[in-house]
């Protein structure tokens, strides 16, 4: 039997006027170039609503953190993302949210040398799947196909 480390991520579906909030992943990070949702690591004894609103805080800058309402984060999506071929192997759990952004909320790029750039897409026209971080397809996907849960293998 294979013992898998477990790692707990949460993100953020960051929605206004029908479009997602992405960022795109720096040179030196997992994944560069690629666009992602906006989130990271939940800390030990951290609760996940309270880890997302420091990441968003962390990324976004606090005017905008300060601008949103926890208690209307809503959970969209639960994905179990296996990684057997890591070292060690790797289990990691995403929740993502969903945070309604007000009119008036402007995110800032406070981490530019994790975060190249932030754009906004509309849930029409995201960026091809191969242009996504490979963790966060799907939680996109659940959330587009109203899918709560969902299984991902092999992802390196």
């Amino acid at each position: 039997m294979t013992l898998y480390v477990r790692r707990f991520a949460v993100e953020a579906l960051l929605v206004r006027d029908g479009k997602i909030l992405l960022s795109r992943r720096g040179p030196d990070r997992h994944g560069a170039g690629t666009w992602a949702l906006v989130g990271g690591h939940v800390e030990n004894g951290e609760l996940a609503c309270d880890a997302l609103l420091r990441e968003l805080r962390e990324e976004l800058g606090d005017a905008f953190a300060d601008a949103l309402d926890p208690a209307g984060f809503e959970l969209a999506s639960f994905v179990d993302d296996r990684r057997p071929s890591a070292e060690p192997p790797v289990l990691y759990v995403h929740a993502s949210f969903v945070v309604e952004v007000p009119p008036d909320a402007e995110p800032v790029n406070a981490e530019p040398s994790l975060c190249a750039e932030l754009s906004w897409f509309s849930t029409l026209a995201l960026p091809a799947e191969h242009q996504l971080y490979a963790p966060h397809r799907a939680p996109l996907e659940n959330y587009l196909t109203g899918r709560i849960y969902s299984v991902v293998a092999n992802l390196k």
